[in-house]
């Protein structure tokens, strides 16, 4: 569930990135979230063993708790919306199990390219337990 909650978590920035460039009623509102609100969950600190510190948190999370909208933020800075979108289409059917790195490996062999959610979050995995 916290891989689902992390790309939930990148397409909002990715809407909220969309409303602050737009015309229209909703960009000032979205600029203000987006350079007030967001700042806190930056991805600056996001790296392999943060990632080890926090992946027991993730794997009990029911929701995108803070330490998740900073991986969802990793994800949205280096990942365009496209390859979200594929790599979340990927996902749908890939089996369920409870090795992460299992699952991370048969979902990549689902995705496209070489950068995608599944390799980030593998090379982020190599000091989880």
């Amino acid at each position: 569930m916290w891989i689902e909650e992390a790309i939930c978590g990148a397409y909002s920035i990715y809407a909220i990135r969309a409303m602050s460039e737009a015309e229209g009623p909703l960009k000032d509102g979205a600029q203000d979230y987006l350079y007030n609100c967001l700042n806190d969950y930056r991805s600056d600190e996001v790296d392999a063993d943060w990632f080890a510190r926090h992946l027991p948190e993730f794997r009990t999370a029911a929701t995108l708790t803070m330490p998740l909208m900073k991986l969802s933020g990793y994800i949205a800075a280096r990942l365009p919306v496209g390859q979200v979108i594929a790599d979340n289409r990927a996902i749908m059917d890939n089996p369920l199990n409870e090795d992460h790195r299992a699952y991370l490996s048969d979902w990549k062999k689902r995705c496209n390219g070489p950068l995608t959610i599944p390799a980030l979050l593998e090379s982020l995995g190599k000091h989880a337990p």
